[in-house]
């Protein structure tokens, strides 16, 4: 069973101390501890934006959204945007490819990557996304 244990940077090394122990000790052969750093989720109105510009790239240029969404992933993925990876660490391939994470599981920087590859591919389609009268 996989668990968390979020330590926040203001902790005390006692109170660290004393969550770390409770964890280990939950566990009778013991762990492996993984450290990564925080990454804030995407927000909402990141994801407001990219289902927004995916509907109207979508309805202009007759793209169907799955594809389009695959298309701005794939495009991202050449700048940084995450894949999904094995216990090894190793990206998962489907079809000889990888498989870029769901928007759901990324970090705010992540979908700044993506919104901008969405961007380009609307420009390239000639969609203007910022423009209010394109709602």
């Amino acid at each position: 069973m996989k668990r968390e244990l979020l330590i926040h940077k203001g902790d005390s090394p006692q109170e660290l101390y004393s969550a770390v122990k409770q964890f280990v000790n939950a566990y009778p052969k013991g762990v492996i501890v993984t450290i990564e750093p925080w990454c804030e989720p995407r927000t909402a109105k990141q994801n407001g934006t990219y289902q927004l510009w995916v509907k109207r790239i979508s309805t202009q240029t007759g793209i169907p959204t799955d594809i389009l969404k695959r298309m701005a992933k794939e495009k991202a993925i050449g700048y940084g945007y995450p894949v999904e990876r094995d216990e090894d660490g190793e990206p998962i391939l489907q079809y000889g490819y990888v498989i870029p994470k769901s928007t759901k599981d990324v970090a705010v920087e992540d979908m700044v990557i993506l919104l901008r590859c969405l961007e380009e591919i609307g420009l390239e389609n000639k969609v203007v996304l910022n423009d209010e009268r394109g709602k």
